[in-house]
């Protein structure tokens, strides 16, 4: 695979203001070929328009979706390229370089079904910066871990073989993950930071999530002492949100002297 066709798709919903950038930072990727698809849900802020002023640089869709995992199945039928990666609306490839470093580091890698890079957090609740992705162990990923989506390149074909399952609202891509995981697809990690994104932290972390991610960790049967410790560290989540809605945990961030995320 010496030239491998990379496609990047957005899911979209009123991203007006923010899309602009996520597309600058695509089409302004040194690697070619590229393929770039955003699957937006019927926006009616502007989003469209702006979508409309790429032309023929952009292939788009805009209508009703069933969710975003929804949205980025959509993408993956549509997609023509090896190798698939999904970036937010909100997110932006870390440089124009991003794409091409990471098809070395694929190809250095002996081009696996997952490669998986760093991201560049930036949160809001603190103003601090943080890169996030590691390599994982098989501890890790029975616990329920994994890399930040943002930085995941998935074979195509692994995509179309386990779709997003749009049962889970929160957490379908740590479904598809855990899936590559346990059914012996090959994941490698990278250094190369592939996105800049900002989060809330704990703002958009739920019970609904921490609920799915023990179905999904159920579901892929880990042992009972893995488990625990699964479930240790969503008690530790779930104390995060409660601080959060409680107007503490920029607090106890700041006397911490780190931050905690809560993915």
């Amino acid at each position: 695979m010496n030239t491998p066709l990379i496609t990047i798709i957005t899911p979209s919903y009123h991203a007006a203001a923010t899309i602009r950038a996520t597309i600058d930072s695509v089409l302004g990727q040194t690697w070619q070929p590229l393929e770039y698809i955003v699957i937006d849900g019927g926006s009616t802020d502007g989003t469209v328009d702006i979508l409309k002023e790429y032309g023929g640089k952009i292939r788009w869709t805009s209508e009703p979706d069933h969710g975003i995992y929804d949205a980025m199945n959509k993408g993956v039928r549509l997609a023509a390229g090896d190798y698939l990666l999904f970036l937010g609306a909100d997110d932006t490839l870390a440089a124009p370089q991003t794409i091409e470093q990471v098809v070395k580091e694929i190809q250095n890698a002996g081009s696996p079904d997952l490669w998986c890079g760093q991201v560049k957090m930036f949160s809001a609740d603190t103003g601090m910066v943080k890169i996030n992705g590691k390599t994982l162990s098989q501890a890790d990923a029975a616990a329920g871990e994994m890399p930040p989506h943002q930085g995941i390149f998935a074979r195509s074909r692994s995509l179309r073989e386990h779709p997003f399952n749009t049962r889970y609202r929160i957490c379908a891509d740590r479904d598809f993950f855990l899936w590559a995981w346990f059914s012996g697809k090959t994941i490698r990690f990278g250094d190369t930071i592939v996105a800049d994104y900002g989060t809330q932290g704990t703002s958009n972390f739920s019970f609904r999530g921490i609920g799915e991610n023990l179905r999904i960790l159920r579901e892929y049967d880990p042992s009972a002492p893995i488990r625990r410790l699964a479930c240790k560290r969503y008690a530790k989540l779930t104390a995060l949100f409660i601080l959060h809605h409680c107007g503490l945990l920029r607090t106890v961030r700041r006397l911490m002297g780190r931050w905690h995320t809560a993915g």
